[in-house]
Parts: structure tokens; sequence; C-alpha cells
């Protein structure tokens, strides 16, 4: 995200993009097409409204904000040509601050959040305490986590920690 917020001015518009994606996720375009299309886009729009209206997804679409959220003061100030030196540390440190907060105490607030609009929008919501397995790994391959781990471990801790480390690398004290 630092990489990208250094040479492109589009992240806050990406920012609101997905804020606008969160709030219409119920899919109408994709509705309208499966119900009155043709069948030439029947297919991919079956495919395309079943992973949008997935858990998954959501899950994905919510945490993206949330992250971004935030990191957006930094991205904004590390675009701006008279942005001084001790003003972006300070943003750094601000910014590695709010990441580790979510870290340790917003996972339970944003699997309620999701929770809450997938059972508002007749999404799915799986039982966290169940077996997942990904889709993309053999059934006899992947390791046996709960939905809980994957959502807490694999994806939360996970990129918060990537985004961390990218912080720490590319912003060393």
């Amino acid at each position: 995200l630092v990489a990208v917020a250094k040479g492109n001015a589009d992240i806050a518009t990406f920012f609101t993009s997905c804020n606008s994606l969160v709030n219409i996720v119920g899919a109408s375009l994709l509705k309208f097409i499966i119900e009155d299309g043709s069948t030439d886009n029947l297919g991919e729009a079956n495919r395309s409204l079943r992973e949008i209206q997935s858990f998954e997804f959501v899950f994905h679409l919510f945490f993206m904000r949330s992250i971004l959220g935030a990191t957006n003061d930094l991205s904004q100030a590390l675009q701006r040509k008279d942005q001084d030196i001790e003003n972006a540390m300070t943003l750094v440190k601000v910014c590695k601050d709010q990441l580790q907060h979510m870290r340790e105490n917003a996972f339970e607030a944003l699997l309620d959040q999701v929770s809450s609009f997938c059972a508002k929008h007749d999404i799915l919501v799986p039982n966290m305490d169940d077996a997942y397995v990904a889709q993309w790994r053999s059934h006899r391959r992947a390791p046996i986590i709960t939905h809980l781990h994957h959502y807490r471990v694999d994806i939360f801790i996970q990129i918060i920690e990537w985004q961390l480390a990218e912080l720490n690398r590319r912003f060393s004290e």
C-alpha cells in the first residue's frame, strides 16, 4: 500500500470505491443479468453473484476497508510533495500503532460487522467452529483448521503483519 501510495494519487478514490461497494454488495446488477439477461452471460453472472454474495468476499471487503482506513492518512501524506520528513515519520508511527491496535483488538468487531451485514442480506454465515477447507486445496492435503482460525489468523492477522512488515522495511527508525 505504501509503495502504491507514493506513486498513485488514486488511493483515496479506491478507498471511496471500496466503501461504496460494501454498501451495494447486494449485487442488483448481477441479479438483473440473471433474471433478465441472455443465456450467454448467465453462467458467468451466476458465478459472480455467488462469489460476491459469500461470507468470504464480504469479509475481505470489510477488512480491506478497515486496512485502507487505517493507512489512508499516511497514504495521502506520502503523496504530497511538500511533506516534511518529521511529519511523515509521525504519521508512520501513528499508522503502525493503528494497525497494531487493529491486530490486537478489532477482529471481533469486524467479524460482528460482517456477520450482521451478511444476515441482513441473506448471505450464509459459516459456523466459526466448523472445519474450514480452502477450495483451492486438496481436501486430503489441507490442514484441519476452523473458520475462526482461517479468518483471524490466515487473513486478519497475516495481512496486518504484512502491512506492519512493509512499513518497518520502508521506514526503519
